[in-house]
């Protein structure tokens, strides 16, 4: 019981085992539709890999880090399983067959994960970061798009364009937080020279031009999800490309010469070329999927799976170089393998077998990558071993 405890204290351990299983069971329903032993799953393969994997991931490196980034009281045990408790309801009533349920729980989750942190203001120290912004509309698309989403599934809501709801969710809520979260962990992660300055903007600290830049921004994201909320995706696609690379190169700094080039590093940067490559690819062809599976895919993909490495390193207390025995070639060149497949599948005259086969290509990097993160989630490392002779007498040899 001990144990359990411990491994519920830090929310990264169950939350990322949680989102390594919703990765391999999103991707799981189409080369299992492609064998012709399920129906169409795409409503849940949207939820599961939204709402499930990408969702713990977030989840857990927010309850983790959040109480470290204002020094208040960690994340209790209860909160953790409660949360965890509820993004898994999700994604098995969404294998169930609900169309109301999934939504609710996700609603339930994301503003019990809003009161856990309301509840720790007063204790914190100093003010959160501009980029913490960007995270808190995210949240607020996130109720927005779930609620919206519950209400169509009663059937006491419209639904003006198809996926509307969803749409929220994936382009409002999940970009606009790892837009944020990435300008703060992508810059400091690799070791820049002034990761927090925003050339020609802002220096380091300097809040009041940061919080202008991303206030004008956000009006922009805002009025992206309304235009797409009602159909419009080539102007949403537009302003969606309009913030997104702008951020990716001024403040993740994309485009600046790597100055460690470790393998977190690396991976982060090849992330933020697929997310700019995504936005872009989607606003030269809304109406395709190409777009949305190189930002989720690969943008999203590489993204956790680099900085998911430096927290399981990191808290475990791991040492450093394990890192690059966590995070090797394989799975991120199997995450751009299955993008590349997925993406020759827009414009292939036989979708389905192509879509099985990326699904298998994501499966096996999650896996790979699964079960090496794993191996260190689930256990602490072993304390060194006192060097011999320090306050004892070695026995003698016979």
């Amino acid at each position: 019981m001990r144990t359990l405890a411990r491994f519920f204290a830090e929310p990264y351990r169950p939350l990322f085992t949680l989102g390594i299983l919703e990765a391999v069971a999103a991707a799981l329903v189409w080369p299992l539709h492609a064998a012709g032993w399920i129906a169409y799953p795409a409503m849940l393969h949207w939820t599961l890999m939204v709402q499930g994997f990408l969702t713990s991931f977030v989840f857990g490196f927010l309850l983790t880090a959040y109480p470290q980034f204002h020094h208040t009281k960690k994340t209790e045990p209860w909160e953790t399983l409660v949360i965890v408790g509820l993004v898994l309801a999700v994604g098995v009533s969404a294998a169930l067959g609900s169309a109301a349920l999934p939504q609710a729980g996700f609603l339930a989750a994301l503003v019990f994960l809003l009161v856990a942190i309301a509840r720790r203001l007063p204790e914190r120290r100093g003010a959160p970061p501009e980029e913490f912004l960007f995270v808190l509309a995210g949240f607020l698309f996130g109720i927005a798009g779930s609620a919206w989403g519950l209400l169509v599934a009663l059937g006491i809501a419209p639904e003006p364009a198809p996926r509307a709801p969803l749409r929220l969710l994936t382009h409002g809520m999940m970009l606009s937080i790892v837009l944020g979260m990435g300008g703060l962990l992508v810059p400091t992660f690799s070791a820049m020279r002034q990761p927090l300055e925003i050339p020609g903007i802002a220096r380091p600290g300097e809040r009041r031009p940061r919080r202008l830049l991303y206030g004008a921004l956000l009006s922009l994201f805002l009025a992206a999800a309304v235009l797409e909320s009602f159909g419009a995706l080539a102007p949403a696609a537009g302003l969606r490309a309009l913030v997104g690379v702008p951020v990716l190169i001024l403040v993740w700094k994309v485009a600046r010469p790597l100055e460690r080039s470790d393998r977190v590093s690396t991976v982060l940067k090849l992330a933020g070329w697929c997310l700019a490559a995504g936005l872009v690819l989607a606003l030269a062809a809304p109406s395709s999927l190409a777009g949305d599976h190189v930002l989720f895919l690969g943008g999203f993909g590489l993204l956790i799976q680099g900085i998911a490495t430096r927290v399981v390193v990191a808290h475990g207390p791991w040492p450093r170089w394990d890192e690059s025995r966590v995070l090797r070639w394989d799975s991120p060149a199997l995450i751009l393998a299955a993008v590349l497949v997925r993406v020759v599948a827009e414009i292939a005259p036989a979708k389905m077998p192509l879509y099985g086969i990326a699904g298998l290509l994501w499966i096996a990097a999650w896996t790979l990558w699964g079960r090496r993160a794993l191996l260190r989630i689930a256990r602490q490392p072993l304390p060194a071993p006192k060097p011999a002779g320090l306050g004892r007498r070695l026995p003698l040899s016979p």
